[in-house]
């Protein structure tokens, strides 16, 4: 049945390239399914076939067109999906780092925006040097620019990772081409290691540094991890990454040692007692919380996802039957970045799982032509991995308050975006739901479920304006004021 498939395949397109043979009407027709596809995603698709297809006429026929040069091929998607993005409306990220970015607007002290809290969350900043960055871009920039210029980053950053994994996979072990590259870098862009990157939150930064261990020396490794580790306060259970390093098991003892210095020292001298106590909040905040956190949902539903199902699967077969675990290194990181059982870590776990695989794997020997399938494949998830309506910037509730406002909204992109275009306002809830009060929970919990507030509720708790996008039934006290696709903003009378 497969070898039919493949005669039929192969067949076919024949009939497609035979078309093109005419090199004046094959540059034609790629120019044109290249600017076509900045508006219409699939038309990149068919482009990529047919350079695929026609890859060696190419190479011997136009060597000024240097895409077609092989070693470009896996860099190909990488840098093309922005273009996409862009051109769909953007990929804003919607949480934590639109609060990072103007930090400095309340002097880096999140109580100053978050109303009725249970009690008191650390004033001082947990991912100070992070928000020193971002509130300079912030005044140079604006809001906006400063968060795409950190999205950007995050995003580069990204690329560079999932390539560089990719050849150093595949490097000395199995027998490959640029082809096999691009299937493997698609791999790992859909690891998890994309996904967070969006967000350009701090912790994918220290995610990035981790996994460059594979292939940066140790000294530039070094000297990227002490600017690190005071950008997040969680930054140390990165250090054990070290292990990665082709260094000595000393200079490994050395360097973790080191690292994790810097991190106590800064942050003791830093916060004081703060950063202790946000360590232990994190266990209050969470028995605290009506709604469990989604950071924290299960790693199992990372480890099955489409992208990442098939190599974890591959990784317990495999590692049943050989059992040869030649890469302890990795099996100990994986380990270890799964004991806390949180989605939050996917982002270095997937990664971690395929360099495994790749890495155990014998040698493989792909034809051209199922190569080159399997990477239009590849692509075709990449470009499929594109977030939904909900994430494009003009979608975002960027509603206009007044500075003296106390609102009331979902735990959702409201929460981070509001306070961010609207300096001065207060807001519930926060990024730690559970340090909120119980009532305040339990009527945001109703809210989203469209139950709708009563108003001696919401008027006792003192706020004036309420964002939701659920409610079925309205209360009386509410005025409505401003709609954006799902989202309302209602004055409470």
């Amino acid at each position: 049945m497969v070898d039919w498939l493949d005669r039929r395949f192969m067949a076919w397109s024949k009939v497609v390239i035979s078309a093109f043979d005419n090199n004046v009407v094959w540059l034609l027709f790629l120019n044109f399914s290249l600017l076509l596809s900045l508006k219409f995603a699939p038309a990149f698709i068919v482009f990529l076939y047919c350079l695929m297809a026609r890859r060696d006429a190419l190479i011997a026929g136009w060597r000024f067109f240097y895409v077609a040069k092989m070693p470009w091929l896996p860099w190909v998607p990488l840098l093309i999906y922005p273009v996409f993005a862009c051109s769909y409306g953007g990929i804003p990220p919607v949480d934590d780092l639109l609060r990072h970015v103007t930090s400095w607007r309340h002097d880096y002290d999140y109580n100053n925006i978050y109303y009725n809290l249970r009690e008191t969350i650390p004033h001082s900043s947990m991912w100070i040097v992070f928000e020193l960055v971002g509130g300079s871009l912030d005044k140079l920039f604006g809001f906006w620019g400063a968060v795409f210029s950190i999205q950007a980053v995050a995003y580069l950053c990204c690329a560079l990772i999932c390539y560089k994994l990719a050849v150093f996979s595949l490097a000395g072990r199995l027998k490959y081409s640029s082809i096999d590259i691009t299937i493997v870098v698609c791999l790992f862009f859909l690891s998890g290691i994309f996904n967070r990157s969006i967000d350009a939150r701090p912790e994918i930064f220290l995610t990035f540094w981790a996994l460059s261990a594979f292939f940066l020396s140790a000294r530039f490794w070094v000297l990227l991890g002490v600017f690190l580790m005071p950008v997040y306060w969680l930054s140390i259970v990165y250090i054990p990454t070290v292990l990665l390093l082709k260094e000595s098991r000393k200079n490994k003892i050395l360097i973790s040692g080191l690292l994790t210095f810097i991190f106590i020292f800064f942050w003791s001298f830093y916060s004081g007692i703060e950063w202790v106590n946000n360590i232990v909040s994190v266990y209050t905040y969470s028995i605290n919380r009506l709604v469990p956190p989604g950071e924290s949902g299960a790693m199992v539903y990372g480890l099955f996802s489409l992208a990442l199902a098939p190599a974890f699967i591959m990784f317990v077969l495999h590692g049943v039957k050989s059992k040869i675990f030649d890469n302890s290194s990795i099996l100990i990181l994986l380990i270890w970045f799964l004991l806390p059982g949180q989605v939050r870590y996917i982002g270095i776990v997937g990664p971690l799982f395929l360099v495994y695989i790749l890495r155990s794997l014998p040698e493989l020997n792909f034809s051209k032509n199922i190569s080159a399938v399997v990477a239009l494949i590849a692509i075709l998830m990449v470009f499929l991995s594109m977030p939904s309506g909900s994430r494009k910037l003009s979608s975002l509730p960027a509603f206009r308050l007044p500075p003296s406002a106390i609102v009331l909204t979902q735990f959702s992109v409201t929460t981070y975006l509001l306070p961010a275009i609207n300096p001065g306002i207060k807001i519930s809830p926060g990024m730690e739901f559970g340090s909120f009060r119980h009532e305040v929970q339990e009527l945001i919990f109703n809210i989203s479920n469209g139950v709708a507030p009563h108003c001696a509720d919401i008027k006792y708790l003192g706020y004036t304006h309420l964002v939701e996008s659920s409610l079925v039934q309205v209360s009386p006290c509410l005025r409505l004021i401003e709609v954006r696709g799902p989202w309302r903003l209602w004055l409470i009378i």
